[in-house]
């Protein structure tokens, strides 16, 4: 992947990183953005951290090598831009974390399950599934997929906590169900 984004004419290479950027704030959008900060797991946001860093150096490495370009110039300034408000982010969800007991902590993280199902019955239950957003199912099974994670994670520090045990296993079954939805909305489509 590494020697895949130093190939190519300079202008691709710049549309390349940009690309792969675009990615990373999109990832931020459908995880981050307008979501409860305690809900959200750290660890995907300092992947997200750590690999715009990784895209800023190949940059920044591209301009230091002679290979100036404006466009590549006002790219890095929109990632510092982001990373900047993405670290300061990742500071207040382990703020937020911090002060949140266990139980509550798993109360809001099925509340949030509670919210992403809201969203798939509203956008692909009953619906036509050749007509149905693909991006949206996958951004629902992103998001279900990390509750799942920080469920287990309070499963694994209090195993007798009933309610998250239960909600876990709704969570698990939603995400089976929209992973299977997935493929066949692709079929729908002609895509599978």
């Amino acid at each position: 992947i590494l020697s895949a984004r130093r190939q190519g004419t300079r202008d691709e290479r710049v549309s390349n990183l940009a690309n792969m950027a675009n990615d990373q704030f999109n990832v931020y959008r459908a995880q981050f953005g307008g979501k409860g900060r305690t809900t959200r797991r750290p660890g995907l946001l300092e992947r997200v951290i750590k690999n715009l860093n990784g895209i800023l150096n190949d940059m920044r490495d591209m301009n230091a090598k002679g290979t100036r370009s404006e466009i590549n110039t006002k790219n890095i300034g929109i990632v510092r831009e982001n990373l900047n408000l993405y670290q300061d982010e990742l500071n207040k969800i382990k703020e937020a974390r911090d002060t949140t007991t266990l139980e509550d902590f798993a109360g809001m993280l099925g509340g949030a399950a509670n919210d992403a199902m809201a969203t798939y019955r509203e956008n692909f239950a009953g619906q036509s599934r050749a007509t149905r957003d693909l991006d949206l199912l996958s951004s629902l099974i992103d998001e279900m997929y990390e509750i799942a994670l920080q469920m287990r994670e309070v499963q694994d520090a209090e195993p007798s906590l009933d309610v998250n045990n239960r909600n876990l296993q709704i969570v698990l079954d939603n995400l089976i169900m929209y992973q299977t939805e997935y493929r066949r909305i692709q079929e729908a489509k002609g895509q599978g």
